[in-house]
């Protein structure tokens, strides 16, 4: 039976070496092996233990509870596994970066140990082990996490100038977590967009070993600022020394897709996935490289796969089964393509955005069957869901049912969907690539070429006529004519930036106000969502809060 105290002290204030006030979850299917745990816990002085049985409960406390140590069984019987609990708590931030992770099992296959090395576990044990040995290992864990509690504050509140001095002062200091200080650093310096600055930092560090991790974050530091060439090389160099880190595979598949180099991304891809084939991301960009590429038999299974992993997994996905469903269509198996849209219809009951994929690819296996009444209302219900969808859909959907309507015979509804694709992603040059793709596949290249040309006339006016007035130093009215382009086009980075940017001139000139303040900060977290690496966002962020004043700063 789970514990729970609402009056025990927070680990904050807890010594480094000290584990009576720590908070645990249990994680554990089996009662016997839960209540063995739980004595070995209680011997150590420790008193706030929650158990969880399964993976869905496991993942709901950590939901609602923070806990300061998490022990884990990988088998967990129907439902989530270790692994998938782990997966969720990394991506939906239910643990802190001062929470001790530890996967316990009885195995040791590679499949189990390559799929729960993606999330990063802090460390494993083995059953069965010591009393002795799991207090070891919690207590040298938690020393170790506790060391970096300060730059954990400033990482959550994405203070990343205070993460870099706190960092470099631990650094300084000779710490025994030299290399987590030295890791986290790197990723703030990217998270920073402090390209320059990371670029030597990495390179100092490689001079002192050739660590595998410095040479991952070079090489993401060379993607992101478009030196692919120095990238491969980094991603390369890395395999060669240890070809387990799978992760570097994943960036120097997407390198590969920057060249063009699609075959040799796929290839890279599925070297990965042999060695770490529990990986449901991974196997759904093979499955979208390889779909591209026309081999459709590796598309297929490895789409199966992203479906079998998703069933108790939250990164579980209706684009699984549309883009399962679209290759059975291709492959000329229609009707299994219809089967599988059926299997998604159930799964993703109420969800409007998975209605609309599925109708789409409905309609993409019924026009294949020559059902073209039948294939144009399932295009037609989709676009009425998409009309009543409080926000916008992915590009990636909205393209779909793009390719749909014109399929169909809906040209109006189709131009104007990639009109508005084609103006909110102006700057996108891979993007318009993609719509010019359609267009070819469609053949009708010549109209296409004219409806993108137009729609980036028209967003590329827009934006320069907002500019000329801001740089004519009318302000108010460039204020004015930025909120009605970002009305417009809401997701549209660039605008979204200057619209901020004009607020916040506006404001150095006449003084700070806490309603335009306010708004200039909800144009930046727009810009940040659409796009976290945009190139002027530190900038953007830096002159907001230089506006803030200095009591609220400090949170006075």
């Amino acid at each position: 039976m789970a514990t729970t105290q609402d009056n025990t002290p927070s680990s904050q204030s807890i010594p480094a070496d000290d584990l009576k006030k720590k908070k645990v979850l249990v994680v554990e299917d089996f009662l016997n092996f839960r209540l063995t745990l739980r004595t070995m816990l209680k011997s150590y002085g420790i008193s706030y233990i929650d158990d969880a049985a399964t993976g869905e409960e496991a993942v709901q406390k950590m939901s609602s509870n923070k806990y300061d140590i998490i022990l884990c069984d990988y088998n967990l019987g129907p439902g989530k596994d270790g692994h998938q609990v782990l997966e969720e708590a990394r991506c939906c931030e239910y643990m802190d970066h001062s929470t001790v992770f530890i996967m316990v099992t009885a195995e040791n296959t590679m499949d189990m140990i390559m799929g729960a090395l993606e999330y990063q576990p802090d460390d494993y044990l083995i059953k069965p082990f010591s009393k002795e040995s799991l207090e070891k290992k919690l207590r040298n864990l938690s020393t170790k996490k506790e060391s970096l509690k300060a730059i954990e504050k400033a990482v959550e509140k994405k203070d990343y100038t205070s993460v870099i001095a706190l960092c470099d002062e631990q650094i300084n200091s000779h710490t025994k977590s030299l290399s987590d200080l030295l890791k986290l650093k790197g990723e703030v310096l990217i998270k920073k967009q402090a390209y320059a600055e990371a670029t030597k930092f990495y390179e100092k560090v490689l001079g002192m070993g050739s660590l595998p991790w410095a040479m991952f974050g070079l090489g993401k530091v060379k993607f992101i600022t478009g030196d692919y060439n120095e990238a491969k090389s980094a991603f390369e160099k890395i395999i060669k020394k240890n070809n387990k880190i799978v992760a570097a595979y994943d960036w120097l598949a997407k390198t590969h897709e920057k060249m063009g180099n699609d075959s040799e991304a796929q290839r890279v891809l599925e070297d990965a996935v042999r060695i770490s084939p529990k990986a449901i991301l991974r196997q759904r960009t093979l499955g979208n490289i390889a779909h591209k590429n026309k081999d459709n038999v590796t598309a297929e299974y490895s789409f199966k796969e992203a479906v079998k992993q998703g069933k108790h997994s939250f990164l579980k996905s209706p684009t699984d089964y549309t883009c399962l469903a679209k290759v059975l269509v291709d492959k000329g198996s229609p009707m299994e393509s219809l089967d599988v849209l059926t299997d998604a219809s159930r799964e993703f009951s109420g969800n409007p955005e998975a209605s609309i994929q599925i109708s789409v690819a409905e309609s993409l296996a019924l026009k294949k069957l020559n059902r073209e009444e039948d294939a144009g209302k399932a295009v037609q219900k989709a676009y009425k869901l998409v009309a009543a969808l409080p926000g916008r859909l992915p590009v990636d959907i909205e393209l779909d049912l793009a390719k749909a309507l014109f399929l169909t015979g809906d040209e109006k509804s189709g131009k104007e969907l990639v009109r508005h694709v084609v103006q909110s992603n102006h700057d996108n040059q891979e993007l318009i690539g993609n719509v010019q793709a359609i267009f070819k596949e469609l053949n009708i290249e010549d109209k296409g070429r004219e409806i993108i040309s137009t729609a980036l006339s028209e967003v590329i006016k827009l934006n320069n006529d907002g500019i000329r007035l801001f740089q004519e130093g009318n302000l108010g009215r460039a204020i004015n004519f930025f909120e009605e382009a970002v009305d417009r086009l809401p997701d549209n980075k660039t605008i979204n930036a200057n619209a901020a940017h004009a607020l916040m001139a506006y404001m150095q000139k006449h003084g700070n106000q806490p309603r335009l303040l306010e708004k200039a900060l909800s144009y930046i977290d727009r810009v940040r969502s659409i796009d976290p690496l945009y190139k002027n966002l530190e900038i953007l962020t830096n002159m907001h809060k230089e506006l803030i004043p200095e009591a609220s700063r400090n949170g006075n």
